[in-house]
């Protein structure tokens, strides 16, 4: 990265651990509260064994209820982004604080940090995202996810699809937070270039501020991607919670769903995966570094 961007990043001061949890729990719950419905949808869009359109995967909602299992997403959704939000910003500046102001990470670095983040949330997301898709699937009258968890026998019903989660939330943070920082920086470059060819502004003008919307570009863009590269760990792993996958582990229940629906079924509802997870990580990076800014900015921080 230029020393241009690095200067923007050396203008917002570091914030103490606990403030990175509370920054990454609160845009957790600010962008899946907006979200949530699609979330609904890619569920039950993955979980049929037959291809549904859009609209019929809409139609399934109408009586079913947009935040069925919502109480569960509450719970989880909080310690989740927080736990993979403020370990990736605390892992990229422990790496940078051995470098020089201008020097920028490198990009086994960024790899290193995003693939810890998607590591350390697992043992929170997986109870969290089994109870919510029981939740979403669940027949009948709306259940709380309290009586859920006191139907549940074992504590390792609610850690199953593990390893689909670790196959789909490493890869995706590997993924996601190195691209998140060149979007963003690619973004901080070409305002550079603009404010070079501006009229007439002195040579020593003061660099301004990273527009606001530099991290919900960079978080859509990056989110998209990783999305949908990382769709078939997710389907796989959203037919394991629902308990369909036969007492099968992972890889022969994979090929049984090849065979039997062919090697697209595990795409089946990347479309809406993607429009779940592009705006969410859109929006909860834009919460993520306005409230880190808000934070930074105060006298006591």
């Amino acid at each position: 990265m230029g020393s241009s961007h690095n200067s923007r990043r050396a203008s917002v001061p570091a914030l103490p651990l606990w403030h990175k949890l509370l920054v990454g729990a609160s845009a957790g719950i600010a962008g899946t509260s907006l979200i949530y419905p699609l979330d609904i949808l890619k569920t039950r869009l993955q979980s049929s064994p037959t291809r549904l359109s859009l609209a019929q995967g809409l139609a399934l909602l109408r009586g079913g209820g947009l935040y069925r299992g919502f109480s569960a997403c509450l719970v989880g959704i909080a310690p989740e982004k927080a736990i993979k939000l403020a370990a990736n910003d605390a892992l990229r500046e422990h790496f940078l604080r051995a470098k020089a102001p201008a020097q920028g990470l490198a990009v086994w670095e960024e790899v290193a940090a995003g693939s810890v983040a998607g590591f350390l949330q697992l043992f929170v997301t997986v109870p969290y995202e089994s109870v919510k898709i029981r939740l979403q699937m669940h027949a009948g009258p709306p259940l709380s996810a309290l009586r859920l968890l006191q139907q549940t026998r074992h504590v390792s019903e609610l850690y199953a699809g593990f390893g689909a989660t670790l196959l789909r939330d490493v890869p995706f943070c590997l993924l996601f937070f190195p691209l998140y920082a060149q979007l963003k920086a690619l973004q901080a470059r070409d305002g550079g270039r603009r404010g070079e060819r501006g009229e007439g502004e002195g040579e020593g003008k003061e660099e301004e501020e990273e527009p606001f919307y530099a991290g919900l570009l960079a978080g859509v863009g990056a989110g998209a991607v990783s999305a949908v590269l990382v769709t078939p760990a997710d389907m796989l792993k959203t037919r394991i919670q629902q308990g369909l996958h036969g007492g099968r582990a992972l890889l022969p229940f994979a090929r049984a769903v090849v065979r039997a629906e062919g090697a697209a079924a595990l795409f089946r509802g990347w479309q809406t995966r993607m429009l779940v997870i592009a705006p969410l990580y859109g929006l909860v990076s834009l919460c993520f570094e306005a409230q880190k800014r808000w934070l930074a900015a105060r006298p006591s921080a």
